[in-house]
């Protein structure tokens, strides 16, 4: 082995182990023990992540033994970080984590129209840079989660709900970070065509030109190794901050971050951008990170495999268009191409409603929730002898759960709407349908409902679960557990956040060479 690769080879053995303990800290003692390497090796090793910042020094050890006590080394909680950004039904989220797997900072703004989706996501990134460089942080990597088929890393190849064939968001993205654009510089996406978009509407956006091919706006997700357990690290949801309410709010990680934001990260309350350039103050001003694009269901899945509860399961994204994220064996199950998971376009009547892809008889056409949303908005008196379900968490702020009307999904369910009650059983019934074929090709025992799933759980779950028994052949000696997912409809942003920092904690030579 080369010289140079045996130093890559033993940094990335060391620094695997101080992952693995999570918040725990490790002496250099343990390290050299527990990695085989030698004393004065572990020394070179750990003063170089020290000064990479990649690791810090904290405390010491549990120790008994002579001598001086032992100095621990945990994850910094400076240096890189990831970031991630999500489109929804009716918002743009941003999610920053450091290295350590903690959530730094989680924001949201209106999305607008599809045409506006990457000024809105620009400005939300801009806003998220800037937290992250008045925290001493750097944001390696920018990774967008998308409702549709991606390829090579930034191509949309077709999202349905968002009207996108062949759309190269990566690139669009990396424009609209790019120093150059100035405020009344924009970068667009197409618009759907003009008309209704209600599930039968097969929607095509205009042909943009040829995609750029540059290699340092794409990027392929990695999968995430058994995440840290240990208090502070986590990302479970019962450790984010509360979510707060409205256009360009924003939830920032108690700590270092609490309090105001730094100066040009604040979202006007008009939703129009920061001053000044998209890009971060600091040593790096004027760079953009790489920026990469994936599925937002398989994001979803890896966050969930990354909260280290399961290690087979499919994750149900009920976002703005309907996918699963396969997990087996604690490994994302992609398919040869990338494009697993379009469980919205299974079909599950043949001669059945019309789909926005274009076929007919779609789960997303009985289960999506835009079709959801429109039963709310018909909804009305409760029905005789309603009883109320158990209390949903209220941190549903900006999910895609309002219909057109300004009719909550929840409250229309709580209220005991027939039309929202009859919509919640139809759409549990398909989904159920479809998610028996998948447990009967792929056997998952766990199905995890998230996104606005996760909120409407209590009235899906038993439709889902009825299916399963009578169609999944292992549910007669193997019950399947339906529950909700554990992050909710953050999941995909953080997913997405969590990929973007995976590569340094994968090879952190890369990230030395280039700190």
């Amino acid at each position: 082995m080369r010289q140079e690769s045996l130093r890559a080879h033993n940094l990335a053995l060391a620094f695997r182990q101080i992952v693995a303990c999570g918040g725990r800290p490790i002496s250099r003692i343990e390290l050299a023990d527990q990695t085989g390497l030698t004393r004065p090796t572990i020394t070179r090793i750990v003063d170089e992540l020290l000064t990479g910042r990649l690791i810090a020094e904290s405390g010491t050890t549990p120790y008994r033994g002579p001598g001086r006590p032992r100095v621990g080394l945990v994850l910094s909680r400076q240096g890189p970080a990831g970031l991630g950004l999500d489109i929804r039904a009716d918002l743009v989220a941003a999610c920053l984590v450091d290295l350590t797997g903690t959530v730094r900072h989680l924001a949201f703004r209106p999305r607008g129209p599809v045409s506006e989706v990457i000024d809105a996501l620009g400005v939300l990134a801009a806003e998220a840079m800037a937290v992250a460089a008045a925290a001493d942080l750097r944001v390696v990597r920018v990774t967008l989660a998308v409702p549709g088929a991606v390829s090579e890393g930034s191509l949309v190849r077709f999202a349905p709900l968002l009207g996108w064939r062949e759309i190269d968001a990566g690139a669009l993205l990396s424009a609209r970070l790019s120093p150059q654009p100035f405020v009344g510089t924009t970068v667009r996406a197409p618009d759907p065509p003009a008309g209704p978009t209600a599930a039968g509407t097969t929607v095509d956006a205009p042909e943009l030109p040829v995609r750029s091919s540059a290699a340092e706006t794409t990027v392929d997700a990695p999968e995430l190794p058994a995440r840290p357990t240990a208090a502070g690290t986590t990302v479970d949801a019962a450790g984010l901050p509360a979510r707060p309410r409205g256009a360009g709010s924003t939830a920032a990680a108690q700590g270092p971050l609490a309090g105001p934001t730094a100066v040009g990260s604040r979202v006007a309350d008009d939703g129009s951008a920061p001053p000044g350039p998209i890009g971060w103050a600091g040593p790096h001003a004027g760079t953009v990170p790489p920026v990469g694009v994936d599925n937002e269901a398989n994001l979803a899945a890896l966050a969930e495999l990354y909260s280290g509860e399961h290690a087979d399961f499919a994750y149900v994204s009920g976002a703005l268009d309907l996918g699963a994220g396969i997990v087996l064996d604690g490994r994302l199950l992609r398919g040869a191409r990338g494009w697993s998971g379009e469980l919205g376009h299974v079909t599950v009547y043949p001669d059945g409603r019309p789909c926005a892809c274009g076929a007919q008889g779609c789960l997303h056409a009985y289960a999506g929730l835009d079709v959801l949303r429109a039963a709310a908005s018909r909804s009305g008196p409760p029905a005789a002898g309603h009883v109320d379900p158990p209390a949903v968490d209220a941190g549903r702020a900006g999910l895609p759960v309002t219909a057109p009307g300004g009719v909550d999904l929840l409250a229309a369910a709580d209220a005991g709407s027939p039309e929202m009650l009859a919509a919640l059983e139809t759409a549990g019934t398909a989904l159920g349908i479809a998610l028996a074929g998948l447990v009967n090709l792929v056997d998952v025992g766990t199905i995890l409902l998230g996104g606005g799933y996760a909120l409407l759980a209590s009235w899906l779950t038993a439709p889902i679960e009825a299916e399963l028994g009578r169609r999944a052949l292992s549910s007669r000696w193997a019950p399947i557990e339906v529950r909700p997912a554990q992050l909710g409809p953050d999941a995909a942003v953080i997913g997405a956040a969590l990929t973007s920092i995976e590569d340094v904690r994968r090879d952190p030579s890369s990230w030395l060479t280039k700190a």
